[in-house]
């Protein structure tokens, strides 16, 4: 019994995870609606603007909510050109260990601010 699963024909696609197409920054700026080459503190009120009304929790569509958090990514964060710098660049945006570590150094950023 090797080969496609039985629910997917061959040659078929994968199901899609939901995933987004990366985007380039003139489309990533424009998604969020600021300018190209705006600051970073421009591009997060703008996300948040988005973000509240995007987010499936509240009503959105989770497509549309994915691609402004790509957005965000690539005005905030813009991709290395070589191979494997985009390589470590996926892995370490992706990793749950990674995603995990960031969650911990934001709560403890919150609480340095506020005990201060």
């Amino acid at each position: 019994m090797g080969g496609a699963p039985r629910w997917r024909s061959r040659g078929s696609p994968a199901p899609s995870s939901g995933s987004v197409p990366e985007v380039n920054r003139a489309e990533a700026a424009r998604e969020l609606g600021v300018p190209l080459g705006a600051p970073a503190v421009l591009v997060e009120k703008a996300f948040r603007h988005a973000a509240r009304g995007r987010h499936p929790d509240v009503g959105g569509d989770a497509v549309s909510f994915r691609r402004a958090i790509e957005a965000r990514s690539v005005l905030l964060h813009p991709s290395p050109t070589d191979p494997v710098g985009r390589v470590v660049d996926v892995i370490i945006r992706y990793h749950p260990a990674v995603r995990l570590i960031e969650v911990l150094v934001r709560a403890v950023d919150r609480r340095t601010m506020s005990s201060r």
